[in-house]
């Protein structure tokens, strides 16, 4: 495993832009050559200036408007402009500094979990294989050209792409909905000290959707069918169905969870576009019988397992036990176990409840190593700190407040080695809470510091060979 950072060259080069998108006529050609000019350029931004926010933002911006406008979908990046400028607002609000509670940005934090499975999804492809990938990943080239004559037959890569773009950019898209009662908290705090008090804002949820139950027992029968797919690859498994996935992912509803309401969102939206014929749907339908197989055999489909993933991703176990079906197993469901193990080790340039310098724990991307396991995978992800003194006081300062959380006590000022050891192990406790990491993907933490390893989680010789 390598004792550095990855280059930009080499994140680029890992997040293998040309095996997922083709290039085989100009229009397409240029497609990708924009994606990949984009991507290259927020990741230069970060790698330069890691404690330049604002700039990360405008970056990740203009990324995700190249990126939609190959899909001519102008309507999901207005969604996603509008929460890139509404989101950072949050990090100062939702601050209480006698808690140590932060609120944690999730605008540039989407990009990176983008950005680190499709790095992950390329090594999958690597070891493994073209075609074994197809099985293990459960994503089949797409025959719809016969369904509905205008849309082109995708490869398997493409629609892989296309699966792992809806459920990362848009996995948090309701974070801002979610925090509405801290939103109304931050404000009287100002609004209190002038002897006002400010009511709402609040968020209705009784006319969210119309065909709220039917969409809830979709993704239930997607949970309960494992994503088989049919030999076209077209159609799910949808010979079952699972209740008790229906009734607790309502119940998150209910709350405002932001992972079941962000996968609720982006399906509703992506229906409107086509409902209503917006960009590429004004060319896409010649009459409503193919709007009807375009619903039947995309929406449903893949749509609603994006959506499916995403409302899985924020999950945890709760008092008693719940959600029974928690943690996930890779080979069941791939990508929303890839999109939970993203997001929750996306802890590199990552801004935290402040706008000041030092406030993201790892200021380097980290390094992924794939290697197969028995008959698995094994990922071993490197963390590096660079050394600088307010990188290694943030650390510890983090680690602090994690530790008094959970009822633990690492001293008034614990050393880097202890801080980062904890740090590996909190990251890891908390995702072995919804995916299984003693199966079929096992997975290595570490970080280094100037060339050297300082911690790793699970230690030696508890989770496969070492390196």
């Amino acid at each position: 495993m390598p004792l550095s950072p990855p280059s930009v060259d080499e994140v680029i080069s890992e997040a293998a832009f040309a095996r997922c998108l083709p290039d085989d006529t100009e229009r397409l050609r240029q497609e990708r050559e924009d994606i990949e000019k984009a991507a290259k350029l927020a990741i230069t931004t970060m790698a330069l200036k890691p404690t330049a926010y604002r700039q990360h933002i405008a970056q990740i911006r203009n990324f995700l408007s190249v990126l939609w406008r190959k899909y001519d979908c102008e309507d999901l990046m207005e969604v996603v402009s509008a929460y890139t400028r509404v989101e950072p607002i949050l990090l100062d609000l939702e601050r209480d500094e006698a808690s140590g509670y932060r609120y944690r940005d999730h605008s540039v934090h989407s990009f990176n979990v983008f950005l680190f499975g499709l790095r992950l999804l390329g090594k999958v492809v690597d070891t493994v294989g073209d075609d074994a990938a197809q099985v293990i990943l459960k994503v089949k080239p797409e025959r719809i050209n016969d369904k509905i004559p205008r849309f082109r037959n995708w490869s398997y890569g493409e629609r892989l792409f296309y699966l792992w773009t809806l459920m990362s950019t848009f996995h948090d898209i309701a974070i801002p909905l979610e925090h509405l009662g801290r939103v109304e908290s931050g404000l009287n705090d100002f609004a209190k000290k002038l002897g006002l008090e400010i009511v709402g804002p609040s968020l209705r949820l009784d006319a969210l959707y119309p065909a709220l139950d039917w969409y809830l027992q979709r993704l239930a029968t997607l949970f309960a069918g494992e994503l088989r797919q049919d030999e076209e690859g077209l159609e799910y498994d949808d010979t079952r169905d699972d209740i008790y996935v229906e009734t607790y992912l309502r119940k998150k509803l209910q709350q405002r969870d932001h992972g079941v309401l962000s996968g609720l969102l982006l399906y509703r939206k992506i229906e409107e576009i086509f409902f209503l014929l917006r960009g590429k749907a004004k060319d896409a339908f010649g009459s409503s019988a193919d709007f009807a197989h375009y619903h039947h055999y995309v929406l449903q489909q893949d749509v609603a397992r994006a959506s499916l993933a995403i409302s899985l991703h924020n999950l945890e176990l709760e008092t008693g036990g719940a959600p029974l079906f928690l943690p996930i197993r890779f080979e069941n469901y791939p990508l929303a176990f890839i999109l939970i193990l993203s997001d929750g080790l996306q802890e590199y340039l990552r801004w935290e409840g402040t706008s000041i310098e030092g406030a993201t724990k790892f200021c380097c991307f980290p390094s992924l190593h794939l290697s197969r396991e028995g008959d698995g995978l094994q990922l071993e992800v490197g963390f590096f700190l660079t050394g600088a003194d307010a990188e290694k006081e943030y650390l510890r300062q983090q680690a602090g407040i994690m530790a008094a959380r959970r009822g633990m006590d690492l001293g008034d000022k614990p050393g880097v080695p202890i801080a980062a050891a904890f740090l590996l192990e909190s990251l890891y406790t908390e995702l072995e809470c919804r995916i299984d990491l003693k199966a079929d993907f096992k997975v290595v933490l570490k970080i280094f510091q100037l060339g050297g390893l300082l911690a790793r989680y699970p230690e030696e010789g508890r989770c496969g060979s070492a390196t």
